[in-house]
């Protein structure tokens, strides 16, 4: 059972990841008053967020996977 809740936790944190970079250029195009440095600073944080989010999902998903003893 705990099996599938880590598989279910990380499916649903690397959706989450998947929501949050797809509308990154909507975002930035609502920032259109400022100046292309800070437009490619904010594209950059939610691209490193979802990143993050996919990262964590293989941290789950990869020792589960490999056969890697899970418990002590």
């Amino acid at each position: 059972m705990s099996e599938v809740l880590a598989y279910v936790a990380a499916a649903v944190v690397a959706l989450w990841g998947v929501a949050h970079v797809l509308p990154t250029r909507r975002v930035i195009d609502g920032f259109s008053d400022t100046s292309r440095d800070n437009r490619l600073v904010i594209t950059q944080e939610w691209i490193a967020e979802a990143m993050a989010m996919w990262f964590i999902t293989a941290m789950v998903v990869m020792p589960r996977h490999s056969g890697a003893p899970t418990s002590p």
